[in-house]
């Protein structure tokens, strides 16, 4: 990639959690830009995002071009987490005709999410948890998926025959 080419894009994987998701840019893009893109899609507000790149923190105000990122560079996002662990509410949705709003932590972890969305539907054993088409683990914490406010989980259940 010629760096002084401002209609190159390069594409980024964004690592530091169980999600990393890739992302195409063109070189001539802020980093603010970048972080408004993230939050379009993990839902994780401009304001709590750190991005990494070679150990380096990359500055809202300056361009892809100024760092040596090239095509298919891991950039590490570092999500600041909410004060005091405060609640919100996520969406979770079972099937198209069926979700509900359910209050949550960020430091929560899935198999908590689970028990709580058994008790809500009250459909049988919850199999799976998803966020952003990944299967969510039960030991880890919500905040590894991205999980913020109005987020979206999809759950799958065995359903208990009657």
């Amino acid at each position: 990639m010629a760096q002084h080419d401002d209609h190159l894009s390069v594409t980024l994987t964004i690592v530091g959690a169980k999600v990393e998701p890739q992302i195409t840019c063109p070189v001539s893009s802020t980093i603010l830009a970048l972080k408004q893109r993230l939050y379009t899609l993990l839902g994780v507000d401009v304001a709590r995002q750190t991005l990494i790149f070679d150990a380096e923190e990359l500055l809202d105000d300056h361009h892809i071009k100024d760092y040596n990122i090239q095509q298919f560079s891991e950039v590490a996002l570092l999500v600041s987490p909410y004060p005091n662990d405060d609640k919100f509410t996520i969406q979770v949705m079972s099937s198209a005709d069926c979700s509900e709003n359910v209050k949550v932590r960020e430091r929560m972890s899935v198999a908590e999410l689970k028990e709580k969305v058994e008790r809500r539907f009250g459909r049988g054993e919850c199999t799976a948890l998803t966020r952003l088409g990944m299967v969510m683990e039960d030991g880890d914490p919500l905040s590894k998926y991205y999980v913020n406010p109005n987020s979206l989980v999809e759950v799958n259940f065995n359903i208990d025959p009657r």
